[in-house]
């Protein structure tokens, strides 16, 4: 080998070891930061780099894009970030921002303010509240200096929740050219900092939830009559449960199915599992509910109405609504699916429309889970995502049944109401024969069910979804509003 293939080698060998080492350090930072867990991983600041934001699925495409154009850009100028001067006014009244120069000038398109709770996530019933705390807004860009006021929410007090104490306001900027480019956590602060910082309420209008159905209702609004009717008219309904059509095998049998999300795939799912009815968790004892946040008159309409139907089919059941967040034991959460929401408290964007959370064995009070509802949907369709995750509260799993609120199936309507087939199963769930349920054979027996025609709906030698069962019309049009509750007591 000559003297200049030496050399040659020499030098090749050089620059591919420089390179293999930058490599490994690239791969091992890589590795650290993929290891922290996102909801605990404060960032302080942070930028991101051109190759970083080719993997980010949010992020423009800059194949072809000049590469001094975004060197260039203030969304990488460190020096223009950190003169970005963050405070609270002396009064504890008003935010203000101020930025070295006009952002709109420097290639500057939006700036989004973020200011969100020191929670580490909100998966349980008691950080859940915190999640009103959350609050988002857009900056004028062709603003150099800013002041505002924020009406702030730092979540309930009660004996299984807390109130929000520390906040941090981010700041999130895009260019022409590219989207959250640069992220940036400017001002960290306390309640007792600044003042318009109010507690979250359980949202309540007189005259919408049936006085039988709430928990604390004022006696003295009703003339004694009243009253003695609204009682009256509970104790009617709840006899309904005697006439009600007979339990069925096939509503038992779809009790022991269930259809299970898959998230990676991006399917609802399209076969069964096996799920065991002893599994399903009954709700038991005294259950209030409570919505909180975006929610609605409509709402409450479609709680009463869930209320009016559960006094039939579950007649042993003690559920009512509280407007005293400390009875509150299913709480239902309205909140838009944002961007930022989705990235700060459960991933819903694109992917769900409702949550209903197990309850935690930890809380005492919040035994019940708890139910977040996408507040941006109206009508039928807020109607369906609510009854639907009320259905999973109840013990109700997902089944592939295109008659079904409950449903996962493809071609399958968003039922606002609890269909012939989910009502089926809340009426053997919550048939007042069943103490406990601890499996198929008792439940069998205890309701005098027949095991080979069960075997057969079981097996899927016959639909499970159409059960040949009449007797449900007047219980579906009594939950449309179409039947009067004086005619239909009646039945």
């Amino acid at each position: 080998m000559t003297k200049r293939n030496i050399t040659f080698l020499g030098i090749w060998i050089i620059s591919w070891s420089i390179f293999a080492i930058n490599q490994i350090s690239f791969t091992y930072n890589h590795l650290i930061s993929s290891n922290v867990p996102s909801e605990t991983l404060v960032v302080s600041e942070k930028s991101l780099n051109n190759s970083e934001a080719g993997f980010n699925k949010d992020q423009n495409d800059f194949v072809g894009k000049d590469a001094k154009e975004l060197s260039e850009s203030i969304c990488f100028n460190e020096e223009f970030w950190s003169s970005v001067d963050a405070g609270i006014t002396e009064d504890k009244r008003n935010f203000t921002i101020s930025f070295p120069s006009i952002p709109n000038k420097n290639d500057i398109k939006s700036i989004e303010i973020i200011v969100k709770p020191m929670t580490i996530n909100y998966e349980s019933s008691k950080n859940a509240f915190h999640m009103h705390s959350i609050y988002q807004s857009r900056l004028n860009t062709n603003l150099k200096e800013h002041e505002f006021q924020l009406d702030l929410i730092n979540g309930i007090d009660t004996n299984y929740s807390y109130l929000v104490r520390d906040w941090k306001l981010d700041i999130i900027a895009s260019s022409n050219n590219l989207a959250d480019c640069y992220e940036s956590t400017v001002l960290r602060f306390n309640s007792a900092d600044y003042e318009s910082i109010s507690n979250l309420s359980v949202f309540y209008e007189k005259n919408i939830i049936s006085p039988i159905f709430e928990k604390n209702y004022d006696v003295q609004e009703f003339q004694e009559q009243q009253y003695l009717n609204q009682i009256f008219q509970k104790l009617q309904l709840k006899k309904i449960q005697k006439v009600l059509p007979p339990p069925h095998e096939a509503a038992l049998a779809l009790l022991n199915k269930d259809v299970k999300y898959d998230f990676k795939k991006s399917k609802k799912g399209e076969k069964y599992v096996d799920e065991y009815i002893s599994t399903r968790k009954r709700l038991s004892g005294e259950v209030n509910i409570g919505l909180f946040g975006n929610a609605t008159n409509y709402d409450l309409h479609v709680v009463n109405k869930v209320l009016n139907i559960l006094n039939i089919i579950a007649p042993n059941l003690k559920i009512s609504y509280s407007d005293n967040p400390a009875d509150v034991n299913l709480p239902i959460h309205f909140a838009h699916c944002t961007k930022r929401f989705s990235e700060l408290v459960n991933d819903c964007r694109s992917k769900i429309a409702g949550t209903f959370y197990h309850r935690d064995s930890k809380l005492e009070n919040a035994k019940f889970g708890w139910i977040w509802v996408d507040s941006q949907y109206s009508k039928s369709m807020r109607e369906h995502i609510l009854i639907h995750e009320l259905g999973h509260a109840l013990g109700l799993g997902h089944n592939l049944c295109t008659n079904s609120v409950m449903s996962y199936a493809k071609f399958a309507d968003s039922m606002p109401y609890f269909t012939e087939i989910d009502l089926m199963q809340l009426r053997i769930l919550y048939d007042p024969k069943l103490d406990e349920i601890y499996n198929n054979y008792q439940v069998i027996e205890d309701l005098d069910l027949d095991l080979d025609t069960y075997s057969e709906y079981a097996d899927n030698s016959k639909p499970m979804c159409s059960p040949q069962q009449g007797g449900w019309k007047d219980f579906i049009e009594f939950q449309k509003g179409l039947k009067p509750i004086d005619e239909f007591l009646s039945y």
